[in-house]
C-alpha cells in the first residue's frame, strides 16, 4: 500500500527547516491539503509580515493552530510538497507497490 506525506519547507542552505505535516492514503487527499495550506497562507496575509511586526508571533501561532502544527516561516517563505513512500503493515503486507 502506498502513502502520501505531505511536508513543508523554509529557509535556505543552513539555516533550511523541513517538517511533516501528515500522511494520507490517496494522492488526491495530499494535493488537497497542499493547495487548501497553500490559500490558507496567502489569505493570512503572514508572508507580509516581519519578525518585528506585532502581529508576526499571533498569525504563526493561528496559522498552527488552525492548519499546520509545525508550521513556520522566514524570509524565504513556506512551501509544501508531496513524497510518496510504500506502507509496511503490522500485518506483514510488506511488499512494495507498483
Amino acid at each position: 500500500m502506498k502513502i502520501w506525506i505531505v511536508r513543508g519547507t523554509t529557509g535556505e542552505y543552513s539555516e533550511r527547516g523541513e517538517l511533516t505535516v501528515m500522511a494520507f492514503d490517496t494522492e488526491e487527499a495530499a494535493k488537497a491539503k497542499v493547495l487548501g495550506l497553500q490559500t490558507a497562507l496567502q489569505a493570512s496575509g503572514i508572508e507580509r509580515l516581519t519578525w518585528w511586526d506585532d502581529d508576526w508571533v499571533e498569525a504563526k501561532d493561528r496559522f498552527r493552530a488552525e492548519h499546520d502544527p509545525g508550521f513556520d516561516i522566514d524570509r524565504t517563505g513556506t512551501s509544501w510538497f508531496i513524497e510518496d513512500c510504500d506502507l509496511v503493515t503490522s500485518q506483514g503486507n510488506d511488499s512494495p507497490s507498483s
